[in-house]
């Protein structure tokens, strides 16, 4: 085999290489979208500037309590936010001195008290039922977190995605006060 023979081999093992990356990266953007957490509602799960994965396509039907969503902001649909599913569809809610209830039942939430003593203000919010192929949202912070119990329980339909794993740590954490 020739140069010739050496630069055309070259040349096929570059053009596979081009072709699965351009095949990778569109299978990646149709199936993930990559998230940047702006600010400290998600704290200490998720701090200001950590970079997350989210994967766009999931089965709505299947969410759990607890699941951290992507979706956009109900009062401003150009932002997208992240929050975490407290309550499901059918579910009534009501919180009541920062403690939230679930059907009448206190809602031990253990991702609020692996960081310690957590104190929030909250405002007590009568009993609601989660309407069909919606959810109560809320972010983890919950003193700096603007909600559900702002604006109310979230469709379905703008879910832009289901939290996958976090890929960039920024090193930002709430100090405790």
């Amino acid at each position: 085999m020739g140069r010739k023979g050496n630069f055309s081999t070259i040349k096929n093992i570059l053009a596979s290489i081009m072709i699965a990356a351009i095949i990778t990266v569109v299978i990646f953007l149709y199936l993930f979208l990559p998230f940047q957490i702006q600010g400290n509602s998600m704290s200490p799960a998720l701090n200001n500037g950590d970079r997350i994965i989210v994967i766009k396509k999931f089965n709505r039907k299947n969410l759990k309590r607890f699941d951290i969503i992507v979706f956009r902001n109900p009062l401003n649909t150009t932002d997208r936010v992240i929050k975490r599913i407290i309550a499901l569809p059918g579910e009534e809610i009501s919180i009541k001195k920062g403690t939230v209830f679930i059907n009448g039942q206190k809602l031990f939430q253990p991702f609020l008290f692996q960081y310690g003593d957590v104190i929030f203000n909250s405002v007590n919010i009568n009993k609601i039922k989660i309407p069909k192929n919606s959810f109560y949202l809320m972010g983890d912070n919950r003193n700096s977190s603007k909600d559900s119990r702002i604006f109310g329980p979230v469709n379905s339909k703008i879910f832009l995605g289901k939290f996958f794993f976090r890929y960039w740590n920024s090193g930002n954490t709430v100090k405790k006060t």
